[in-house]
């Protein structure tokens, strides 16, 4: 996603709470947050598109990108 600057912070805090939300990480470049959800077809990423994100303000563009399958999706934090 494309998130005006000053509301990057509320945005990544508001799609943190939700349930579908894997991850939320703020990047750099041309989209500056990034959101992993999680559904369990394509119907409610649509509704999660249009009826979630569509009411948060500051976002500017957004792309999804659906991924089909997986190869890891674990990794050790090292602290």
């Amino acid at each position: 996603m494309s998130v005006v600057p000053h509301q990057l912070q509320t945005v990544a805090t508001a799609l943190a709470s939700d349930f579908e939300a894997a991850f939320i990480g703020a990047t750099t470049g041309e989209h500056n947050l990034i959101a992993i959800a999680v559904f369990r077809n394509s119907a409610e990423l649509y509704a999660y598109l249009t009826e979630r994100i569509t009411t948060l303000d500051g976002i500017e563009r957004m792309e999804t990108t659906p991924i089909a399958s997986y190869t890891k999706r674990d990794a050790q934090i090292f602290r």
